[in-house]
């Protein structure tokens, strides 16, 4: 795994262009004649989490055309492809993609009624990420395929394939862009005692204290009064840069010294740590 990863501070991961979800929740975007406002996260009634907008054509409000509440679901990847020939707003009920060129609104079935996580362009496809399948709208014909896959964390692309990661970046599968054929599928292994611990020795010691010949499963901890639970193979996408191929994870880790409570459970505190991801590497030593 040498080169593949390495470990990044906090600050990096708000570095411009990479992925922040508390972004462009309120501001305003213009793609040719178009112009998308975003008013701000509302939770209307039964605590659904949505995104308030309302979307211009030359200074004509044609939000009702779209939705007619003017509610989407939180957008934390582009609206736009990179010619802004298409926009894309994920409505409450449908998938909407407007064509700037022809003014023509196309609406797309959800693939999951919810777990929409992540969108982006690529090419000439549009991909939605859901939980446990993912949506690929071509946007020269609007062809779409979807394919399952359980507990989705992020999609890559690199230039005629894309890279799917799933359980908590622990597995990647490489798939072809041209006929979406699976091209390899391996197992990824983060080496955490070579990131976080000083030396071999110190993350012995611990797995002795530990008692149970292992340091890194789910625990429990009492932290400002609450209990908290942790896993250090659960990594969490905080960060991307489609520009470096570069993606960036988080997790928390126990890191103190611990003690063993009734139910033979090792207690620790815990630390944010942020690994980098190099999808060159990484596709050059095991993908």
């Amino acid at each position: 795994m040498t080169g593949i990863y390495k470990e990044i501070s906090e600050a990096e991961i708000h570095n411009k262009g990479l992925y922040s979800q508390e972004e462009n929740f309120q501001t305003e975007f213009s793609f040719n004649n178009y112009r998308i406002n975003l008013d701000g996260l509302d939770e209307p009634n039964n605590g659904r989490n949505i995104l308030k907008f309302r979307l211009f054509r030359n200074d004509l409000d044609i939000t009702n055309e779209v939705n007619n509440q003017g509610y989407c679901y939180p957008i934390t990847f582009p609206f736009s492809d990179t010619k802004s020939n298409y926009i894309y707003i994920p409505t409450e009920n449908k998938i909407a993609l407007i064509n700037t060129n022809t003014h023509t609104i196309h609406k797309f079935d959800y693939p999951e009624a919810q777990g929409l996580r992540f969108n982006f362009f690529y090419d000439n496809f549009l991909f939605l990420v859901f939980r446990n399948c993912y949506l690929i709208i071509n946007l020269n014909n609007l062809k779409t395929d979807v394919f399952e896959q359980k507990n989705i964390d992020f999609i890559q692309p690199w230039k005629d394939h894309f890279l799917v990661f799933n359980n908590w970046f622990q597995e990647v599968e490489k798939r072809s862009l041209i006929n979406f054929s699976t091209l390899n599928t391996t197992a990824i292994t983060i080496e955490s005692k070579n990131i976080y611990d000083s030396s071999i020795e110190e993350y012995e010691r611990k797995r002795a204290e530990s008692k149970k010949g292992y340091l890194w499963s789910t625990g429990h901890k009492n932290i400002n009064g609450s209990k908290k639970i942790f896993n250090i193979h659960r990594w969490n996408l905080v960060g991307c840069d489609f520009s470096k191929s570069t993606i960036d994870l988080g997790t928390t880790i126990p890191v103190s010294n611990g003690n063993m409570d009734e139910k033979r459970t090792m207690w620790f505190e815990v630390e944010n740590k942020y690994i980098r991801i190099n999808i060159k590497a990484l596709l050059a030593n095991k993908v």
